[in-house]
């Protein structure tokens, strides 16, 4: 395996605009929801507004989830 060492920026330290990350910005997700239905509309309407996938996370346990899988 091969070290790789990173060059140097001319101009020392100095950071110009090329030198910088590029910052996007949303808007943030805001309500008030009279119910679970209405609030994943919106939900899924923002996703799909800001191009931004969002995952749901299981809190089902491994014993339970393997319980359900051998019925």
């Amino acid at each position: 395996m091969s070290v790789v060492t990173p060059k140097k920026r001319k101009g020392g330290d100095k950071l110009n605009e090329e030198d910088e990350e590029p910052v996007q910005g949303f808007p943030s997700f805001q309500g008030l929801f009279s119910s679970w239905e209405i609030f994943q509309e919106a939900f899924n309407s923002y996703q799909r507004d800001t191009h931004q996938l969002y995952k749901i996370r299981s809190t089902i346990s491994v014993k339970e989830r393997n319980k359900s899988r051998s019925k």
